[in-house]
């Protein structure tokens, strides 16, 4: 783990997100650990990815299977400084990139199901859930959420209601 960890601080030297990068083993939300750190001042591209998370959520509240070692569950704090009304576009680029990078490995297979759910062949492998914390009609910071299921089998499923990663 430690050494997998230091290949990934190596490739993000020079990279504006994922500094800082802080892993934990297991948290209740990644998005939540951020939020907390943004409100204290946490600098733009901080970043937060965990092993497990017992409390993964999507949109409008839904849970997020985030089991250990089985997918990548990563958050990443962007300070835009945009209008609140631009806010929907940050949903639509984090979608967009997350389905082009797994792309790379399932070539013209990758599908995006708006507003922020990644499909691969027929099924939800990754979703995207920005939070963004609005002030004066500007958006003050926007934690952006990202889970991939990436060894989840049948199984795993089998108590989520349908529709629910």
């Amino acid at each position: 783990m430690k050494r997998r960890l230091k290949k990934i601080r190596m490739a993000l030297k020079d990279c504006r997100l994922g500094q800082p990068l802080l892993f934990l083993d297991k948290t209740g939300s990644t998005n939540e650990v951020l939020k907390a750190r943004a409100e204290k001042g946490a600098p733009e591209g901080f970043t937060v990815a965990a092993e497990h998370q017992t409390c993964g959520r999507g949109r409008q509240g839904r849970s997020w299977l985030s089991l250990p070692g089985k997918g990548v569950y990563v958050s990443v704090l962007l300070r835009p400084n945009w209008p609140a009304t631009d806010g929907v576009f940050m949903n639509i680029c984090a979608s967009v990139a997350v389905a082009r990078a797994l792309e790379k490995w399932r070539p013209n297979k990758v599908r995006l199901k708006w507003p922020n759910d990644i499909m691969l062949n027929g099924r939800k492998i990754a979703g995207v859930l920005v939070e963004p914390r609005i002030k004066r009609a500007v958006i003050e910071f926007a934690v952006v959420g990202i889970g991939v299921n990436v060894l989840h089998g049948e199984s795993d499923f089998k108590t989520l209601d349908p529709g629910l990663a």
